[in-house]
């Protein structure tokens, strides 16, 4: 976590950049968030799992809608609930529960999904998964 907590404040520096150009101006390029980015937690770790694909998320400046490991999903409810008591706004990190093979193609799909990461999805369902996104 203290490596994610570290890179917020370096991801401009890191990842923009000043570009040379032949004129009286300048050029700079400045990372921004992406917006609303889904998260398929992994299923074989419940909260380890879950903290690693959400806090590169939320250091990034997006807010995410994650899918709970099926099999285990009390780690990420009770997360849930510690982030609505704390300091982080509401609807910033948005947490379903079910399977997820049921949930992933509706996130893949949905007009306001901004991006996807397939951490917990299997093997089998990432290409349909990437192609629903591709598509809208």
């Amino acid at each position: 976590m203290g490596l994610v907590r570290g890179w917020t404040d370096k991801i401009a520096s890191v990842l923009g950049a000043s570009n040379p150009v032949a004129g009286p101006y300048f050029s700079f390029t400045v990372p921004e968030p992406t917006g609303v980015v889904a998260v398929l937690a992994p299923q074989a770790s419940s909260l380890l799992g879950l903290v690693s694909v959400v806090a590169p998320v939320l250091a990034a400046g997006n807010t995410c809608v994650v899918v709970a490991g099926q099999n285990r999903p009390l780690p990420a409810i009770t997360l849930s609930e510690v982030l609505a008591t704390s300091d982080v706004p509401g609807g910033v990190v948005n947490t379903l529960t079910g399977r997820t093979a049921e949930l992933a193609p509706w996130l893949a799909a949905h007009g306001d999904v901004n991006a996807l990461d397939l951490t917990g999805a299997a093997a089998g369902q990432r290409t349909d998964l990437e192609r629903a996104a591709a598509a809208r």
